[in-house]
Order: structure tokens, then C-alpha cells, then sequence
């Protein structure tokens, strides 16, 4: 979980690795998703703690619960990848 976490910060020579919040945001939630750090719920938790990061930076969405479910599920199965889960926030936004 911590690698998960930290990975929004990853630099290569001095210059980060996930440029702009919303890429961030993306990284920790894949991370959570597919590194499996929880037992269970780590669909729900990466979904939840995405959520929670875009309503820290003000980052309003709209969506409905099977959206989230459909997003969670695609992530952790591997037919959604980190661009594509970026491209939903922003046409959630």
C-alpha cells in the first residue's frame, strides 16, 4: 500500500514522473487497484480514495454508482488503463 501511495511523487532526474494533479491522483488509484495491498476492498478503496483525492483539489465529477463500479472492475481486470482512467475523470469533470 505504501508503494501505491508514494508513487504519485516518483521523480526521474528531479523532474516528476506524474505531472499535474489529476496524473497523480491517476497513479495512486491504479496502484491501490492492481498492487493488491488489501486483502479485500481494494477495488473500493482505490475508487474511494480517487474520490476523495479529486474533492481534496477541488476537482468536481459527476458519475453514477455503476460508472464507478464499471471503472473499479475495468482497472483491477486490466481493460482500463492509466490513460483511460484519466480520460473518464476529465469527461466526468
Amino acid at each position: 500500500m505504501q508503494s501505491a501511495l508514494n508513487r504519485a511523487g516518483a521523480t526521474f532526474d528531479g523532474v516528476d514522473v506524474y505531472r499535474g494533479i489529476i496524473n497523480k491522483i491517476v497513479a495512486i488509484t491504479v496502484s491501490l487497484i492492481k498492487n493488491h495491498g488489501f486483502i479485500d476492498g481494494n477495488k473500493r478503496i482505490g475508487v474511494a480514495t480517487m474520490l476523495l483525492l479529486l474533492k481534496l483539489n477541488q476537482i468536481d465529477i459527476n458519475y453514477t454508482q455503476n460508472e464507478l463500479i464499471d471503472l473499479g472492475l475495468g482497472i483491477a481486470d486490466g481493460t482500463i488503463d492509466e490513460k483511460s482512467v484519466k480520460d473518464w475523470i476529465e469527461k466526468h469533470m
